[in-house]
């Protein structure tokens, strides 16, 4: 009866001193990648390619979360639902954070196409090909030459819309000459190209508004999945009594 009696408790502190082990393994790993997670997604900059790197780098540290809790395999059956919630909520910010990332990637290059910038080298094209016109007209001038001097002038501060009627209004013009007539229709298409240019960041500008609620709608998503560790963590201290 004795040696029962003395059995039973050499198992009971046996399985306890498993159980805190188990605690303290499971207890400082998400303490760590819990942590982790919470500073990536600290970091806020302000421009979206650099916000979408950060994006990705709160995935990262969930996925690690994932991964480390997946490693531990503890054997008391609250700490394997502990470990299992964990990776679950793991995996829902690693796939929030990764489509915000992409999100903001997307935002980034739209905001590129919206620079002034980005048309310059449509501006280039347009006036290399209003000198080679020039070119040809001062050292053999020809009929047509004194029609496209309109079409000579600076287009650098042109909008799209006028840019539209100037190419509607060279098309009109009829070249015959058959060294001047491959000029203009370079001309043509390099106005086209620049008002084409013009027309696409405008058009990003208003579809840009609606990417940027997805962006902020994705925000708040990565955010909500994060908060659910606080459930988890809880429950795991009122189980191994921290």
């Amino acid at each position: 009866m004795r040696k029962t009696w003395l059995a039973a408790i050499v198992l009971l502190l046996g399985c306890d001193g498993k159980k805190g082990d188990e605690c303290k393994v499971i207890g400082d790993t998400a303490t760590a990648d819990v942590a982790a997670i919470k500073t990536a997604a600290a970091n806020k900059p302000a421009a979206s390619k650099d916000r979408a790197a950060a994006a990705r780098a709160i995935a990262d540290a969930a996925d690690k979360l994932a991964a480390d809790m997946s490693k531990k395999g503890p054997t008391t059956a609250e700490l394997q639902k502990t470990s299992g919630d964990y990776q679950a909520v793991a995996k829902e910010i690693s796939a929030a954070a990764r489509e915000w990332g992409d999100t903001l990637d997307k935002i980034a290059s739209m905001e590129a196409k919206m620079k002034p910038e980005a048309a310059d080298g449509d501006r280039k094209i347009l006036e290399n090909d209003q000198a080679k016109v020039k070119k040809r007209c001062t050292e053999k001038p020809a009929p047509e030459c004194k029609a496209l001097q309109p079409f000579l002038a600076s287009a650098a501060t042109m909008k799209a819309e006028q840019l539209d009627k100037l190419e509607g209004d060279l098309g009109s013009i009829t070249v015959k000459d058959a060294t001047l007539a491959p000029l203009v229709t370079s001309l043509r298409g390099s106005i086209a190209g620049l008002a084409k240019t013009l027309h696409d960041a405008i058009d990003t500008g208003v579809e840009l508004k609606a990417v940027q609620a997805k962006a902020k709608s994705q925000s708040d998503a990565v955010d909500a999945a994060i908060a659910k560790e606080a459930a988890v963590t809880s429950k795991l201290k009122a189980f191994c009594g921290k």
